[in-house]
């Protein structure tokens, strides 16, 4: 069965994203959705305790994952769900290989070809960063 990726970050471009690959299930097609967020990472030091970013991770993931667009989608979907830390699209990237997904599934902000080019974006890191098909929906 083929594994798609889907990406999500707490927007409504990525919530699209979700939609489209419920959508695509609901016309018949079979896949394992694999679906992915990711937070930087925060180290401790002398102003933040472990405690505290453990505390920031949760909230964080509860307002991404929790989210009642999301788990109606995750349960539509049949999808395994995974919480990763660091930059976005290394692990993105990482994970796909490592989940064996032929397909990352992500939304766009729509930054257009100046906005990506000054200020990049995760969309086109991951593009660089993958030999998987990208599908971005806007």
């Amino acid at each position: 069965m083929t594994r798609i990726l889907v990406a999500i970050d707490g927007s409504k471009p990525s919530h699209r994203a979700l939609r489209y690959l419920a959508e695509r299930k609901a016309r018949g097609e079979t896949f394992e959705a694999f679906i992915v967020t990711v937070l930087p990472k925060i180290l401790p030091d002398r102003y933040a305790s472990k405690r505290f970013i453990d505390a920031v991770i949760k909230r964080d993931t509860t307002a991404i994952m929790g989210n009642a667009v999301v788990k109606a989608l995750v349960k539509d979907l049949g999808a395994h769900t995974k919480v990763l830390t660091g930059d976005p699209s290394e692990e993105i990237a990482a994970y796909a290989r490592r989940a064996r997904c032929r397909e990352i599934v992500m939304g766009t902000r729509g930054l257009g070809a100046l906005g990506g080019m000054i200020l990049g974006s995760v969309a086109t890191k991951v593009l660089h960063r993958t030999n998987v098909p990208v599908t971005l929906v806007r």
